[in-house]
């Protein structure tokens, strides 16, 4: 009951799927039918290899991230990075506070006391927790 050996098969086949199922318990897909959603199907041997692509890349992936890991702490990175950011912002938004009229010493102070926060990594060590408790949930 199988298609002849020298037929040929699209790759995709769009086709659409009225999720009605015979008595045998098969479902009846239409070419016809604006009523019914569209879907795509892929050849099974596509989706194989697609799959075995995929497998390769992932494996790729890992090896390349443990080869950082290796070289490099990241979370240190990362923690530079944040405390960077966090410290920028705060300096920027005090330069406004200054020129609306915020007194210099004040922004002074305020500067200095994000300054040492970022020294310890607080606002890292907080972001870090909070991704952490994200992931928890």
């Amino acid at each position: 009951m199988g298609a002849p050996k020298d037929t040929i098969y699209p790759d995709k086949l769009k086709i659409r799927d009225t999720g009605i199922h015979e008595d045998s318990g098969r479902r009846i897909h239409t070419t016809a039918g604006s009523g019914y959603p569209k879907k795509e199907y892929i050849r099974s041997d596509l989706f194989t290899a697609l799959q075995a692509e995929n497998k390769r890349l992932r494996e790729e992936k890992e090896d390349a991230v443990s080869l950082l890991d290796a070289w490099f702490d990241r979370r240190k990175l990362a923690h530079e990075q944040i405390d960077a950011a966090v410290l920028d912002a705060a300096r920027g938004y005090l330069r406004t506070s200054r020129s609306g009229g915020m007194e210099a010493r004040d922004s002074d102070m305020i500067e200095g006391v994000v300054s040492d926060m970022a020294r310890l990594s607080l606002f890292a060590d907080l972001f870090a927790r909070a991704a952490l408790k994200g992931t928890d949930q």
